[in-house]
């Protein structure tokens, strides 16, 4: 199960198909889903470069935009769930994945001591 390192954040590799690893961290308080993985986004278009200021207030650029199918724990498996309408910024560091848009389109997180 996951472990959550603080109270916004949840970090945890994630395998996505291939041997390749990615890092998908779950937030409360973001605005949008955002990934560098651009090799995992269906729909795909570029866009014009949209400067986002991060938490840590460091500016990056998303220059694309799609859909992005993710695997989200699911108890003892895992379900698989497309984000829609994601950010494609190549300089972040781990896809971004809004808990709040997540509850909106019907799914629910259970947090529990330091798991979800």
């Amino acid at each position: 199960m996951p472990q959550f390192q603080d109270d916004a954040y949840h970090s945890a590799p994630a395998r996505s198909g291939g041997n390749e690893e990615t890092i998908e961290l779950y937030d409360s308080g973001a605005s949008q889903h955002m990934s560098p993985y651009r090799h995992r986004f269906l729909n795909f278009k570029s866009i014009s470069p949209h400067p986002i200021q991060a938490a840590d207030k460091c500016t990056f650029n998303a220059i694309g935009r799609g859909d992005l199918p993710i695997e989200v724990p699911n108890g003892k498996t895992t379900t698989r769930i497309l984000l829609t309408n994601v950010l494609y910024a190549p300089s972040m560091g781990a896809t971004l994945i809004l808990i709040s848009r997540l509850t909106r389109a019907g799914y629910a997180a259970l947090f529990h001591g330091n798991t979800c």
